[in-house]
This record gives structure tokens, C-alpha cells and sequence, in this order.
């Protein structure tokens, strides 16, 4: 699950349940990432993935709060994935599982949820598993940034997700990787409300804790819904977790109007929380 906000004539619409642009990822290449499965279709055994997760300790993982707050409706979580490439199945050699202990959603969001909804600041909770992980070359944890780190404007960093997987959809099932740059607040704010027309009180930046990527332009690759949750990765270390984009259309699908390709969660604001929140974490 991710929140996407599609303007179409005051319309919203569904998006596509692929990262656009992305590649395959590889063996091994990303093995923080997790899946936070939801009940199947209708009731079915078999479950399927809603968001992502971001490994942080052999019982912890990291995702966006709108994936695991209950308030907002969607099926609820049943269990934790690792070690997958393709989210359908295929090779399970690596597979591990856990079921969810306990949910930790960031008191900031609580607190604006009812004003912003989905699109609340601070949209980051810390999910505690009933059972350890097994590190391995499929399974491990990420690093965290330091406290108040800043990544600079331009930086290229790398986004990891597999999209969404619907009922009855044909959908992206292998892991995919996409590498954007970072943008500065201004440039990412003057950029949405360049999309909601002014509409100030939709743009829910928080200079101090929102991180914004590019490129802005015309049909600009975009994570989308499925990986909410997922890490924005530099050198191993993970500065940001996936909460929210937008994609305008207009009368046909193709046409996108400039746009940040991902808001996310800035981590260096919140490794106090973790920390205390974490009885197992690894520095």
C-alpha cells in the first residue's frame, strides 16, 4: 500500500501497480527489504503483499504508519516476508516468515491523522515480530543514518519496492530498483503546489522531518502503490522510508504534469524513537 494522490479533474482514479522505469534487483542486493502480507482474495489462504518493510533487527522491521494503522480501513496485516525476489513465489530457498507481536505508530501521526489522513507528517511505525530472523545473504538488517544526518541536494540514492499485488491483476512480481536524486524542500514544495494549484493545506511537507527525490519532469519514474514502507538507500544506509506520491493525469493516462517522484520519511529525525522503541537494535 502506498498513498498516491491522483489528481484527474478533481477525480481520483487508480495508478499502475508497478515501479515505472525500475530493473530487476538481484540476489542478495537488497536483502533489508521485507513484505507485509495481508489476507488473500476473499478470504484465501494465500497471502498477498500490501507494503513494504524495512529491516532493522532480527525482530523489527520499519514501514509507513498508513500500512498498519487501522483507522484506515484496508485488510489487516498478517505476517512478515523476507528473502523473496519475486513476490509470487519462485525460488523459496531463502524465504523466512514471522507473524506481527506489536505495532508502534509514531504519536505525531496519531495526532494529524484526523486532519491529514493518509498524508499525515511523521507517517512511520515500528512493527516487532513474534519470531527472530535468520540473517543471511537474502535476510538482514540495514543501516541507519545518524542522528539529524542530511543527505545533499542532488545526491543519487536508490529506491527498492515490487509494487502492488491486486486480485486477478498481472502485476510487477519481481523486486525492482530505481536510482533518483535527492531534491531540497523548496524545490519539492514549489513542485506540489505547482500540482494542487495553491491548495496549501493538501501539501503536507515537513521541512524538518519530509525528504523529497527527483527527477521533476514530464513522465518522470515513480514508485507507486505496494511500496509504501520500502527504504531510500545510499551506500547501504537507509535515510528514508517510502510514505506518499502524487501522479496527475489528465484526459489519457500517458500525460503526467511535473512532479517529486517520492515523498518518504526522513530517518536521522526519528533514530532517538527507534531506539527507544527497539530493544534489539544494532548500532
Amino acid at each position: 500500500m502506498l498513498v498516491i494522490v491522483i489528481i484527474c479533474l478533481v477525480t481520483l482514479a487508480d495508478p499502475s501497480f508497478q515501479i515505472d522505469g525500475g530493473i530487476n534487483a538481484t540476489f542478495g542486493q537488497f536483502p533489508c527489504i521485507a513484505s507485509l502480507q495481508r489476507i488473500g482474495c476473499y478470504g484465501s489462504p494465500i497471502t498477498l503483499h500490501e507494503c513494504s518493510a524495512t529491516i532493522i533487527s532480527p525482530n523489527y522491521v520499519l514501514t509507513a504508519a498508513h500500512c498498519v494503522n487501522k483507522q484506515d480501513g484496508q485488510y489487516p496485516i498478517l505476517k512478515v516476508v523476507t528473502g523473496l525476489l519475486d513476490i509470487r513465489g519462485g525460488d523459496e530457498t531463502y524465504r523466512q516468515e514471522a507473524g506481527i507481536e506489536k505495532i508502534i505508530i509514531h504519536p505525531d501521526y496519531k495526532t494529524t491523522y484526523e486532519q491529514f489522513g493518509y498524508m499525515a507528517p511523521n507517517d512511520i511505525a515500528i512493527v516487532k515480530l513474534n519470531a527472530s530472523l535468520r540473517f543471511d545473504n537474502a535476510t538482514n538488517s540495514v543501516k541507519l543514518p545518524r542522528k539529524d544526518e542530511e543527505l545533499a541536494e542532488k545526491e543519487d540514492v536508490q529506491f527498492v519496492g515490487w509494487g502492488l499485488q491486486v486480485c486477478f491483476e498481472k502485476t510487477e512480481a519481481r523486486l525492482q530498483t530505481i536510482e533518483y536524486n535527492v531534491l531540497s524542500y523548496n524545490t519539492c514544495y514549489n513542485a506540489v503546489l505547482d500540482v494542487f494549484s495553491g491548495i496549501e493545506k493538501l501539501v503536507l511537507l515537513d521541512k524538518n522531518v519530509s525528504l523529497c527525490t527527483g527527477p521533476i519532469n514530464r513522465g518522470a519514474k515513480v514508485n507507486v502503490d505496494g511500496d509504501s514502507g520500502g527504504p531510500l538507500l545510499l551506500n547501504g544506509t537507509a535515510y528514508g522510508i517510502h510514505s506518499w506520491i502524487f501522479v496527475y493525469y489528465n484526459q489519457t493516462p500517458s500525460f503526467r504534469i511535473p512532479g517529486p517522484s517520492g515523498i518518504y520519511v526522513k530517518l536521522s529525525k526519528y533514530i532517538s524513537w527507534i531506539k527507544e522503541n527497539v530493544d534489539d537494535f544494532l548500532e
